[in-house]
């Protein structure tokens, strides 16, 4: 959710797939 302002990797340098970011917050 980068139109949310989330970042494209979580704080553990992993690339957070598009979508991912919605399921996981």
């Amino acid at each position: 959710c980068t139109m949310l302002g989330h970042p494209r990797k979580c704080p553990h340098d992993h690339d957070i797939p598009v979508g991912e970011c919605c399921k996981a917050s």
